[in-house]
């Protein structure tokens, strides 16, 4: 956005100094005209810079979000979801699951998801 903003100035910039050559009213008014567009770049920056942070703060509230419930309190999800509930939608498919799933002494996370 800033090389944009940067060649509408230096435009205004030209268009002053063919104000300069004709008269000194008129430079006078391409000066306004350009203090104006000044003015008018400011918010347009104003408002561009709110909006991403805006949807900054979205993204960061969802990844929170999922945070949260990947990890609620802090700790794994395993330490509050009981196996139970998983056992009674799944049936014994899910212990035949996990184990296949196993890969040894391994440390790493498995992370198992429902297929719709």
């Amino acid at each position: 956005m800033r090389p944009l903003l940067e060649t509408i100035q230096q435009t205004l910039s030209e268009i002053e100094q063919l104000g300069r050559q004709l008269s000194d009213n008129l430079e006078k008014s391409m000066k306004a005209h350009h203090a104006k567009s000044n003015r008018i770049s400011k918010r347009i920056q104003e408002k561009f810079t709110a909006e991403i942070k805006r949807k900054e703060q979205e993204m960061i509230s969802r990844v929170e979000r999922l945070k949260g419930s990947l990890f609620p309190n802090h700790s794994l999800q395993e330490r509050y979801d009981h196996f139970i509930p998983y056992y009674k939608i799944f049936g014994k498919a899910i212990i035949d699951l996990l184990v296949n799933s196993q890969k040894g002494i391994d440390s790493a996370f498995i992370i198992l998801t429902e297929e719709k």
